[in-house]
């Protein structure tokens, strides 16, 4: 979808749409829509940027994981680190499915089961590719121009600012975690 050819209404609408369609799915809790609100007190692309972090640490928690299962002896202290990382930061964005796949290998870690971590993980995995597309759109459409402008004002520091957001998200692209699935 061309976002550059809707006005601002209808885009900001289009934002809150998919916001719902993600609670509706059971991908994102009400907190999503909170941190959407916190643009607001936090700056023009303070929701942006929290896709983006977000979406880069899980890719790289869970390659740490998939690396920690891999080893011959399982290192659980530092796989239950890595866990409560990605746990804590799919709550803090309201990703609740990815979230509950967290406890699932938080109690695998616990019985210190390898099998149940590979079972845990490709679960994480599978809700972490389900959230990337939908997020991947809602960050396109923050901060995409329409024909009035930008759903928000910019300023010079701001528009570099934006140009090294969307640069760093298109280097997190859905290949990009499908690369790593194919690596496991």
């Amino acid at each position: 979808m061309d976002y550059k050819k809707m006005d601002t209404k209808s885009l900001n609408q289009l934002l809150i749409n998919r916001i719902g369609e993600l609670q509706q799915q059971g991908l994102a809790d009400d907190y999503f829509r909170h941190c959407h609100s916190l643009k607001e007190d936090n700056g023009p692309f303070f929701f942006a940027e929290l896709i983006h972090v977000f979406l880069a640490d899980a890719y790289k928690v869970v390659k740490e994981i998939a690396k920690a299962i891999d080893q011959s002896h399982v290192d659980y202290n530092q796989m239950y680190v890595h866990c409560i990382k990605l746990k804590g930061s799919a709550a803090c964005i309201g990703a609740c499915r990815l979230r509950n796949a967290c406890t699932y290998l938080r109690q695998a870690i616990d019985d210190k089961s390898r099998d149940q971590c590979c079972l845990a993980l490709n679960d994480i995995k599978q809700e972490y590719n389900y959230l990337q597309s939908p997020l991947d759109s809602i960050f396109k459409i923050s901060t995409t121009p329409t024909k009035e402008g930008f759903l928000m004002d910019l300023t010079p520091s701001t528009t570099e600012k934006l140009a090294t957001l969307v640069d760093n998200q298109a280097k997190l692209s859905p290949e990009s975690f499908e690369k790593l699935q194919a690596n496991d």
